[in-house]
């Protein structure tokens, strides 16, 4: 019996020809393969090449370097962008990336951050500012809110006014 996996033809079962049988092996090896994407260097203000980025898919060792940034633990920072410890513990072990909603919201909070390294002009007080609660935030902190579209929005809008002096 053959069947399509629907991976271009590729066909699997008995019937299929060596050749034509996948190789989960060389797919782990090209995984291993990608390229670390840093997530604080991206060019966010290009929303085709945000696309792009998601398209290639991000792989999970890319949200070390975040975690870094930010000072948090990657236990923190999975849960702050909705990945359970353990899917990322796993992730992480087979060099896998992150699933499109999963490093949709990873981009979220890289770009946030991004955005307040440069609005507080130095990583470790952007960080900071991450961790704290803020009343104009309900007094709920930015990382908390960057888990949802509208809570990073509301983020986003806070930077803003950072930035143009509304808040002292």
């Amino acid at each position: 019996m053959r069947r399509t996996c629907g991976v271009g033809s590729r066909t699997v079962g008995p019937g299929a020809s060596k050749d034509d049988r996948l190789d989960f092996r060389h797919m782990a090896d090209n995984i291993r393969q990608m390229p670390n994407i840093a997530l604080l260097t991206i060019r966010y203000d290009d929303n085709l090449h945000v696309v792009d980025v998601l398209k290639r898919g991000i792989p999970a060792r890319a949200l070390a370097s975040l975690a870094e940034a930010l000072k948090l633990t990657l236990p923190t920072l999975a849960a702050a962008v909705l990945i359970p410890q353990r899917t990322l513990e796993r992730r992480l072990a087979d060099n896998a990336v992150l699933k499109t909603d999963e490093a949709e919201r990873a981009l979220r909070l890289a770009r946030l951050f991004a955005k307040a390294k440069e609005v507080f002009e130095d990583g470790g007080e952007a960080a900071a500012w991450f961790g704290e609660p803020l009343s104009v935030l309900g007094g709920q902190t930015p990382l908390e809110l960057c888990a949802t579209e509208a809570g990073a929005r509301e983020v986003e809008q806070t930077l803003g006014r950072i930035e143009h002096g509304v808040f002292a």
